[in-house]
């Protein structure tokens, strides 16, 4: 196997595990998401006192607030989702394109 075919086949790999690690965390953003809004359906359909984890303990809180905090938290989330499908689109169109510039050098080089 000739030096550029080695090269290109070690990039491809690394850009493969790039689109992983983004699919990965683009699948984690969406289930962030999921969750944001069923703790907003929880929120809004309560009724009595709200309470807001602040580390291992649970503190009283003032609905509106924790309303706004799980609005502005869901926005954020949805935000990196969306950055992280286009990063994922671009990865994958580069993937592509190197994986027919890798069967085409390998094919050169036979």
């Amino acid at each position: 196997m000739s030096d550029q075919v080695s090269d290109l086949s070690t990039q491809f790999q690394a850009l493969q595990q790039q689109y992983q690690t983004i699919a990965m965390q683009k699948e984690q953003s969406a289930l962030q998401v999921l969750e944001l809004e069923r703790a907003e359906k929880e929120v809004d359909a309560s009724t009595g006192d709200v309470f807001k984890a602040a580390g291992p303990i649970l503190l009283k809180a003032d609905k509106k607030t924790v309303q706004e905090s799980l609005k502005d938290e869901k926005e954020t989330a949805a935000i990196r989702m969306k950055r992280l499908e286009t990063q994922e689109k671009s990865v994958r169109e580069k993937l592509e394109e190197m994986q027919k510039r890798l069967m085409e050098t390998y094919k050169v080089s036979k």
